[in-house]
């Protein structure tokens, strides 16, 4: 069964846009149909929970969202999505969550389906509190509604989400070539 699913990017180590580019490039390889991938605008954030003396520790991420069709279960497409992040350099250290990192790949939605598993939770949970996450996935769904029936664009007008910095820097495009 084909399902529309929509993947977080990002990237704050290296080469951002080519390990972007590179994850769309393998992405698209999983795709039941390759010509029906999309991926939003990209835009540049500072390191959540970022504090002022951390700058130089925690550089600025590279972000957006994919909208891809594939035939993959959710756990095999998480598998395939670790592998991804592998071949870009990602180093997974146990116990260490929001470090920077060359590419960072979330399944944010898989169809309509509510997973939570011990490795996989979807919807994900960060969607309705990380506007680098919310403003790429309304650039592709823009009628989206959060797991509380809210409209994710009614959300993204709070002014909690207005105040994380954000700001376009790529046409999808650049990710595609």
């Amino acid at each position: 069964m084909v399902e529309t699913v929509y993947l977080g990017l990002g990237s704050s180590l290296g080469d951002r846009v080519a390990h972007l580019r590179n994850a769309c490039t393998a992405l698209r390889a999983l795709c039941a149909d390759p010509t029906l991938f999309v991926a939003a605008t990209v835009y540049e954030t500072p390191h959540m929970r970022l504090n002022p003396a951390d700058t130089t520790l925690y550089p600025d991420h590279l972000n957006t969202v994919v909208r891809l069709e594939t035939e993959l279960a959710p756990e095999a497409l998480l598998e395939a999505i670790h592998e991804i992040e592998r071949n870009c350099g990602r180093i997974r250290e146990p116990g260490q969550r929001w470090q920077p990192r060359t590419l960072d790949i979330d399944i944010l939605l898989f169809g309509d389906r509510q997973l939570h598993t011990s490795s996989l939770v979807v919807p994900h949970p960060g969607i309705a509190d990380r506007r680098f996450v919310l403003q790429p996935l309304l650039d592709l769904l823009p009628d989206y509604r959060l797991a509380d029936g809210r409209l994710a664009s009614e959300r993204l007008a709070d002014p909690e989400i207005l105040s994380q910095v954000i700001k376009s820097t790529a046409h999808a495009d650049e990710l595609l070539l």
